[in-house]
C-alpha cells in the first residue's frame, strides 16, 4: 500500500502541474479571444498565430478532456480528481508517441504508458462512482414510473437555471478555440442533468 501512496504523489504532482497549466492557458484564450471574436477577426491559438476557421489549436482535445474532468470531479475529492488528469495525461502522451519505430519516441512512449497505467491504478483506488453509475441505473428503471417525475423536474429545472449560462459558456470556448472552457462546461452539463459529482 506504501508504494502505490508513492506512486500517487507523483500523479498528483504532475496534475498539479497541467491543472495550473491548463487554467493558465484557458485564462489567456479567453481574454485575447473573446474581444477578438467581438471585433469579427479569427481567433488566436495558444501559439499566438490566427487560427484558420473551424480550425483547432494543438491540444485542444486534451484541454477538452482536462476541463471534462473538472467539470465532473468535485471539489471535495481532489485524489479522484488527480488521478483522472493523469490518466488522461498518460494517455496523451502516449498517443503523441506512439510511433515507437522511432528511436527518440519509444522510451517516452513507454513512460506515457507508465502514467497511464498508474494513473488507472489511482483511480481505481481513489474514485468512487457508485453515485454517478447509481443515477444511470435509475434513468434505465422503466418499471418505476415514479421516478421519472422526480427526474423531469430536476431536468426542467436544470434547463431553466444552470443549462443556459453553460451553453453560452461552450459557444464561446467553441469560437475562442478554448478547449478547457467547452469541456468545463459540458462537464457540469452532465453533472447537473445527472445530479452527482464524481
Amino acid at each position: 500500500m506504501q508504494g502505490l501512496y508513492e506512486r500517487h504523489e507523483k500523479v498528483k504532482a504532475r496534475a498539479y502541474q497541467t491543472r495550473l497549466q491548463m487554467t493558465k492557458q484557458a485564462d489567456h484564450l479567453r481574454a485575447v479571444n473573446t474581444p477578438r471574436i467581438a471585433a469579427g477577426f479569427k481567433p488566436l491559438g495558444p501559439d499566438g498565430k490566427e487560427l484558420p476557421k473551424g480550425q483547432k489549436p494543438k491540444g485542444w482535445r486534451e484541454s477538452l478532456m482536462y476541463g471534462f474532468v473538472d467539470g465532473m470531479a468535485g471539489g471535495f475529492d481532489k485524489n479522484c480528481q488527480d488521478a483522472m488528469y493523469g490518466v488522461i495525461n498518460g494517455a496523451a502522451r502516449s498517443f503523441e508517441y506512439s510511433s515507437v519505430y522511432k528511436p527518440n519516441q519509444t522510451v517516452k512512449f513507454q513512460l506515457g504508458l507508465t502514467t497511464f497505467t498508474e494513473s488507472l491504478n489511482s483511480v481505481y483506488t481513489f474514485c468512487d462512482f457508485t453515485a454517478f453509475f447509481n443515477n444511470f441505473e435509475m434513468y434505465a428503471d422503466y418499471a418505476n414510473w415514479e421516478q421519472y417525475i422526480q427526474i423531469g423536474s430536476r431536468i426542467g429545472g436544470s434547463l431553466i437555471s444552470q443549462i443556459p449560462t453553460y451553453r453560452e459558456c461552450i459557444q464561446q470556448g467553441l469560437a475562442g478555440a478554448n478547449g478547457f472552457d467547452v469541456g468545463i462546461c459540458s462537464g457540469k452539463i452532465i453533472s447537473t442533468v445527472m445530479d452527482t459529482k464524481l
